[in-house]
């Protein structure tokens, strides 16, 4: 037992030390491809536009739902259930606590319709590209025999030390451009 312990371990050991291992940055990659950084400004820009036209329209409803809960003396109730706050309404507040309800509602689809929106800009925007490097790195990977690549600009805060010359982002951006 212990010699296939022993075995075992020798054989994780060697496959540990047999890898081969490389390091890109993927943002230095991305920007070197001509209008990736004016389209990533594109999608931030509508990003940054979407999530303010919604969080302003979300300020409204609460303002209008803590208005009511203040005119009927319940803005200090948490966790009121809806059920529960229509049976303390008069029959115009519970009007108007219905039109906030459906403005919720639509607010949400909202939502929804403006994430497909963003999410179809960022593909057309930036996808070509992302998935273009994405192809390229793997083919580099396969042709160079890489067993493992780390993109060094996402794990900036967690690696202390790496060999430059394992960085192959320069190769990656030359193949990029042809």
């Amino acid at each position: 037992m212990k010699k296939l312990f022993l075995i075992s371990s020798l054989l994780l050991v060697n496959y540990g030390y047999s890898q081969k291992v490389a390091f890109i940055n993927e943002q230095k990659i991305l920007n070197a491809i001509p209008n990736y950084e004016n389209n990533l400004k594109e999608t931030k820009v509508m990003e940054e536009k979407m999530i303010n036209e919604l969080k302003q329209a979300n300020t409204l409803i609460e303002e209008k739902t803590n208005k009511l809960l203040t005119k009927n003396s319940l803005n200090n109730v948490k966790d009121l259930k809806y059920e529960e706050l229509m049976s303390k309404l008069s029959k115009t507040d519970k009007a108007v606590l219905e039109e906030i309800k459906k403005e919720n509602e639509l607010l949400q689809q909202k939502i929804k319709d403006k994430q497909t929106e963003y999410q179809a800009f960022f593909k057309e925007k930036l996808g070509k590209d992302i998935e273009k490097v994405n192809v390229i790195v793997k083919n580099y990977c396969g042709k160079n025999k890489i067993d493992l690549l780390l993109k060094v600009d996402a794990l900036e805060k967690g690696i202390a030390f790496y060999e430059a010359k394992k960085d192959v982002s320069e190769e990656i951006i030359a193949a990029v451009k042809k």
